[in-house]
Order: C-alpha cells, then sequence, then structure tokens
C-alpha cells in the first residue's frame, strides 16, 4: 500500500467514467470509496446537466454529495477550471488543498487549471500517458481515502 504525506481539505470525484460508467452504474469499487469520504468536505464534478447529473447519482446508488457542480453552474465546462474552482468554494477550501479524482484529459486539465492535485484512474492507460497526474492507479477501487479526526484527508493506493 502506498500512501501519501498530504492532507487534502478536500475531495473532488469526477461523475462518468470514474464513479459511474456508460450506463450509468456504479463502477466497482467506487460505492467504498465514497464511504471513506463522509465526514469530509467532498463534491462531485461534472460538465453534464444537473438534471442528468442527479439522475445517474440516484440511479447508481451514490450518495449525495455535500457538493455538486454541473455544467449548468458555469460558463465554461471542462476542460477550463471553472468547475472545478466552483466546487472548492462552495466546499469552502482553497484549490491548492484539495485532490481530484479524474479518468479524463480534459478533467485532468481542468482539475490542473484550478490548481488542484489529482489522481488519474488509468483504466489501462500508461501513467506516462497523463504526465499532468500527479498519481495514478487503475481503477477508483484502488484508492483508500481517510477522513482523520480534523476532517482533513489522506489518501493511500494499492500497488
Amino acid at each position: 500500500m502506498h500512501a501519501v504525506q498530504e492532507r487534502y481539505a478536500g475531495v473532488c470525484f469526477d461523475l462518468f467514467g470514474t464513479l459511474t460508467d456508460d450506463r450509468g452504474r456504479a463502477i466497482d469499487g467506487a460505492l467504498a470509496v465514497l464511504a471513506c469520504v463522509q465526514g469530509a468536505r467532498w463534491a462531485i464534478v461534472t460538465s453534464a446537466p444537473r438534471a442528468l447529473a442527479t439522475v445517474i447519482i440516484a440511479r447508481a446508488g451514490l450518495p449525495k454529495p455535500p457538493a455538486l457542480v454541473t455544467g449548468d453552474d458555469v460558463e465554461r465546462t471542462k476542460p477550463a477550471p471553472e468547475c472545478y474552482l466552483r466546487a472548492a468554494e462552495l466546499l469552502g477550501v482553497a484549490p491548492g488543498r484539495a485532490l481530484a479524482v479524474e479518468d479524463s484529459l480534459q478533467g485532468l486539465a481542468s482539475a490542473r487549471g484550478a490548481g488542484m492535485e489529482t489522481v488519474m484512474i488509468l483504466r489501462g492507460a500508461p501513467i506516462q500517458s497523463v504526465r499532468d497526474a500527479v498519481y495514478g492507479v487503475e481503477r477508483i477501487g484502488d484508492l483508500s481515502l481517510h477522513v482523520q479526526a480534523d476532517g482533513m484527508v489522506t489518501l493511500s493506493w494499492a500497488g
């Protein structure tokens, strides 16, 4: 198990491809990871319209996030950084103290543009193909997020 000593004030998750598949089902490991962040500041960030995002979150059985940022909430969606900046604002955290979990190059560019550290869900892609990611794991189920007594989150992963 690899552990990261960095502590994050908030965690932002992409919706499609990271938490849910193209049929609106929770990806293996997504529910367990979200269970780990209960009690922390976390958000779901997506370029999808709010109506679609809320239906997918419910269909997948995901817990309701403390903050949800959709394409309806920003002028420019991913790869622009606006959605991640808005999520940090809603969570009350500095973007540089937040971690984003993403699966796409557009999402990675968005989170990095906002100043967030990132975990890229690789799904078979070599980590070299996403050099801008701070960390990379094969599947979201490889992540383990730990909420500390002060609400800060630490990260570890298998591999």
